[in-house]
């Protein structure tokens, strides 16, 4: 007897792996409501020594190990009957499906008091391959899709996919020529990233857009991109040879803030530039603050602010000097500080503009040609259209307002309002905050005046002066 139930048993398990291993999905597409139930329907076949099929009823006991000959034993299904119908029968056993994650399993069988040796392997279908861990799907459909998993569920936080990685990537895309990672929804967002602690969206390019975003919506505030932070910036743009931030549109680059409109600020180059055909390249505007604000760190200050064209404001507010530019018609350098006079214009230095003045050390006391006081050499072609280096140029951008005195024929800037350092003279009396200055019998230097001739007066005196002779803060006025 027991001989003959082993041979049994020993049919029973080949019968069952080769069960195993064809089994299939029935044709046709479930319904929707419908779900594949999560048993295992495991069949096999009993005979006696001679071949023929039994029939009856008998115990039977499956256990799911990880192991051919020790390892885990991960479930048990108890000793339960089985029934056999012309040597068939047919069991379902409720094996959590979790323990199907791609490694060997092996069942213990146990048929009428005996358990079956060795133990027998578990083998997938066919298409149940693609299901172990590092397996690979493959197909030509242009018009469907090699995966397809839908969730029916109407939770906010259900998912038709769901990965999950300790550090490397949850999910992964990637197409050779199409999208690496694609999503749709009908009413809802049709990609969302989130993150605790770290970037919740990391894009890279080689060679084209490193985010490209696109809306068709007609409405003004369908706009391509929203973006919203605590506490950075809503917008934070960084390039290596090129514009942080472009804009281009009816307007390049709108700012609305309580604060400022639009801020910008460079280390070399531009703290904020736009471009725009027909409107503005920049438009700020701000309910409480300054609508445009432009500042550089550049030690002399050039510039906050550049345009080559004409200003218009309702008022002007300044706490500096008004300049203008001018050119040495001298036969001498001047030096910072040196009032000069009026001596004529020469063409412009950029085509189309206007003429600029031409100036010559002051040399005589009291003089009506007095233009106002140098400040500094400036270098042209730093200004000129054209000279700026634009991004990936290779060029450096050239320093505005250069050191020391101004040679014969280059250009300077003028002080004609506002404070400024000048050589002064107490040689005819001393000067006092408010007194009136004109030129000085001494070349380049200013003197008071106290009864002053009309035209003569260029400034009034921020600083005392008791003798001597040295530089003091004027507040250049021409009358």
């Amino acid at each position: 007897m027991d001989t003959r139930r082993l041979w049994m048993v020993v049919a029973v398990a080949a019968a069952m792996v080769l069960a195993a291993g064809g089994a299939a999905a029935l044709p046709g597409a479930l319904a929707p409501e419908a779900t594949v139930d999560n048993q295992i329907n495991y069949q096999g076949r009993l005979t006696d020594p001679m071949g023929n099929p039994l029939d009856g009823t008998y115990p039977m006991q499956f256990q799911l190990y990880d192991d051919a000959l020790a390892g885990v034993k991960l479930w048990d299904s108890g000793v339960f009957n089985v029934q056999v119908h012309d040597g068939a029968f047919s069991t379902q056993l409720d094996i959590p499906a979790y323990h199907f994650d791609g490694r060997g399993l092996w069942l213990r069988i146990y048929v009428d008091g005996d358990w079956l040796t060795p133990r027998q392997e578990l083998l997938p279908v066919p298409y149940a391959l693609n299901l172990r861990p590092g397996a690979e799907m493959e197909a030509n459909a242009p018009a469907n899709w090699v995966f397809r998993a839908t969730n029916t569920s109407s939770m906010a936080t259900g998912s038709a996919i769901w990965g999950a990685a300790a550090t490397g990537s949850a999910v992964y895309g990637n197409s050779a020529g199409g999208y690496g990672l694609r999503g749709y929804s009908e009413t809802g967002n049709a990609l969302v990233a989130s993150s605790n602690t770290k970037t919740a969206g990391v894009f890279d390019s080689n060679q084209g857009y490193g985010i490209r975003v696109n809306a068709d919506g007609t409405d003004h505030w369908d706009h391509a991109g929203y973006f919203t932070s605590n506490n950075g910036y809503g917008v934070y743009g960084v390039s290596a040879q090129n514009y942080g931030v472009r804009g281009e549109g009816t307007v390049g680059v709108r700012g609305i803030g309580n604060s400022s409109g639009v801020s910008g600020s460079s280390s070399s180059g531009d703290g904020v530039s736009g471009w725009s055909n027909t409107l503005s390249g920049v438009y700020g505007t701000s309910n409480t603050y300054r609508g445009v604000e432009g500042n550089t760190w550049n030690a002399t200050h050039n510039y906050g602010l550049y345009t080559n064209d004409n200003i218009y404001s309702l008022n002007y507010h300044t706490t500096g000097a008004i300049m203008n530019v001018a050119q040495n018609s001298g036969d001498e350098p001047l030096e910072p500080g040196d009032v000069v006079v009026f001596a004529g214009v020469v063409e412009p230095v950029d085509p189309g503009g206007p003429l600029v003045v031409q100036v010559a050390r002051a040399s005589s006391a009291n003089s009506p040609a007095v233009a106002g006081v140098v400040h500094s050499r400036f270098n042209v072609e730093s200004v000129l259209e054209g000279t700026r280096p634009e991004p990936g140029s290779g060029r450096e951008a050239q320093e505005t307002t250069l050191d020391g005195p101004v040679p014969p024929g280059e250009h300077l800037l003028l002080v004609v309002q506002g404070p400024a350092r000048v050589k002064a003279s107490a040689l005819a009396g001393a000067i006092r905050p408010g007194d009136l200055l004109s030129s000085a019998a001494e070349a380049g230097y200013a003197t008071r005046v106290d009864t002053a001739a009309p035209g003569t007066v260029f400034g009034k005196a921020l600083e005392s002066l008791a003798a001597d002779r040295d530089q003091i803060y004027v507040f250049v006025t021409l009358h």
